[in-house]
């Protein structure tokens, strides 16, 4: 959550972490799965 560099990413009252869709837009990778250290946090696309 401190790599988010617009900090959007944040946790509900239930310490449920929200997801959000602000740096998708650049056109690349989120910084937050680039900046993940153990590499707990992917992004993938979802194909329904």
């Amino acid at each position: 959550m401190l790599l988010c560099p617009y900090g959007c990413i944040m946790t509900d009252e239930n310490s449920t972490v929200l997801k959000c869709e602000l740096c998708i837009q650049n056109g690349g990778v989120p910084a937050c799965v680039q900046g993940c250290p153990n590499r707990a946090i992917v992004f993938e696309e979802v194909q329904e």
